[in-house]
């Protein structure tokens, strides 16, 4: 794919004389409306609870995360309750086609089943789940559960270490086995 610059329409200040450009390899450019041929790739800078995703300053006290803004930028809104999913697993290969929009438990489920990646603590665990609806699972895994739920891995894991259950859903936790988890 060749690499493609878009106006970035997310941008909403009245003040600013700064245009801001998004590409489909994830970069973000800027420069002044009086001088359109003096364009200035912005560095990015890790954010984030674990420093993982890159962000840029779009104007004073305006941060974005380059993930959102080139899916933002190339492939339309985001809708609420959805996150972006890197395909590649790489917080910071920000490409348009390693984006996708995904619920927080896809999200969770793509992380574990096929990245392979865990945090620490509980290793292993079976659950067995009542939904609203009075559906029962039995013997299923955090990922499974996850997807079944509509809920994070985190939030299952949390509700396995602090011993209450998630609104909304019946959880039963039986075999743990627990190690450190490599990522």
């Amino acid at each position: 794919m060749l690499e493609q610059w878009k106006f970035c329409k997310e941008v909403k200040s009245s003040t600013s004389h700064k245009i801001y450009e998004v590409s489909t390899y994830g970069e973000v450019r800027s420069y002044n409306i009086s001088n359109p041929n003096n364009k200035k790739l912005l560095k990015p800078v890790k954010a984030g609870s674990e420093r993982k995703y890159l962000r840029v300053s779009l104007g004073r006290a305006n941060p974005m995360y380059i993930h959102r803004l080139v899916y933002l930028t190339f492939m339309g809104d985001i809708p609420k309750g959805l996150e972006i999913n890197h395909l590649d697993g790489d917080t910071t290969n920000n490409r348009v086609d390693n984006l996708e929009v995904v619920t927080p438990a896809e999200n969770s489920w793509h992380r574990v089943a096929i990245l392979k990646r865990h945090g620490q603590g509980v290793r292993s665990v079976r659950i067995d789940i009542t939904l609203p609806n009075g559906k029962l699972y039995t013997d299923k895994t955090i990922a499974e559960t996850a997807l079944l739920t509509n809920l994070a891995v985190n939030t299952i894991r949390n509700s396995i270490h602090t011993d209450r259950e998630p609104k909304g859903v019946k959880l039963s936790f039986n075999r743990y086995i627990y190690e450190s988890i490599i990522s």
